[in-house]
């Protein structure tokens, strides 16, 4: 099973890391459902397939983010390929269960599962496009969890419950992520958790 894209063997082969600095080829979870997964990266993220494998029961799919040089990776394996009775199935309920219970006001900070994230740290880059997928998708069976800090989004989970932390510009007003909920202790306080948000 090819553990990194053709494109970032490449990249790496072309322009090797100096100085013994490690640098992300990639970051990957298990999924259960890699159509949502598409679904969620290449409508909502906007993000392109940068590899797409099945062999026997494994199947990968990869995407890359608009200005990123790393990309974002998903298997799907037969529940019978991982030991025991916890599956990343179980996995994800568990993870969209803890978000949906703690965020629906999205300045809550006590959501502990949110440190599972990766970044997208990509300060130029504009996150527009994603937003307007989660805002479309409010009050639906479609909703997508978010949380605010800062008076902006910070957080989006996909498909998987994984948390996407956004180091990104967006210019959409997304309900909740305004100053007026911002706390007095924005770093280590639990945040505002006590009324669920109307939108």
């Amino acid at each position: 099973e090819q553990r990194m894209t053709a494109a970032r063997i490449e990249q790496f082969l072309e322009s090797p890391p100096a100085d013994m600095i490690l640098s992300v080829a990639s970051v990957s979870r298990a999924s259960s459902n890699l159509t949502a997964i598409e679904e969620f990266y290449t409508n909502g993220v906007g993000a392109s397939v940068s590899q797409r494998s099945t062999t026997d029961d494994v199947t990968r799919l990869c995407f890359l983010w608009s200005g990123a040089k790393g990309d974002v990776c998903f298997t799907n394996r037969a529940d019978e390929s991982t030991a025991g009775s916890f599956k990343p199935k179980d996995f994800e309920t568990m993870l969209h269960t803890v978000h949906s219970t703690l965020l629906t006001n999205p300045n809550c900070a006590m959501d502990r599962w949110v440190d599972n994230h990766y970044a997208m740290d990509l300060r130029q880059g504009n996150c527009d496009g994603l937003m307007n997928y989660v805002v479309d998708r409010i009050g639906s069976s479609e909703s997508i969890v978010y949380t605010c800090s800062h008076g902006r989004p910070h957080y989006v989970f996909d498909p998987s419950g994984w948390g996407i932390q956004l180091d990104m510009q967006t210019s959409v007003s997304v309900p909740g992520c305004s100053y007026e909920f911002l706390t007095s202790s924005p770093w280590c306080g639990a945040g505002t958790c006590d009324s669920q948000l109307e939108v």
